[in-house]
């Protein structure tokens, strides 16, 4: 699930939601820099605050394919153009 080069930031929102969706949580830290860093402020004990690195996500992602899933479908309104840097 490597985005490519181009891919919008509104395109990887989709693609980490359709992830999401189908349970490919081995697949979606590739939608993150190596550098990224996640904030979760709501996040639930025993998930961390903040995630840092590929690595984290990756392994933030890979133990929440162990348990329940109970995410619901999102709509994702973009409220100002999406810019890149």
């Amino acid at each position: 699930m490597t985005p490519p080069a181009a891919a919008s930031p509104r395109e990887v929102f989709a693609r980490l939601g359709a992830g999401i969706s189908a349970g490919r949580w081995h697949e979606l830290a590739a939608l993150y820099a190596e550098d990224a860093v996640v904030e979760q402020p709501f996040a639930l004990p025993p998930a961390p605050p903040r995630l840092e690195g590929r690595a984290a996500i990756d392994r933030h992602f890979r133990a929440a394919a162990r348990g329940p899933s109970n995410c619901a479908p999102a709509t994702c309104w973009c409220t100002t153009p999406a810019t890149r840097r």
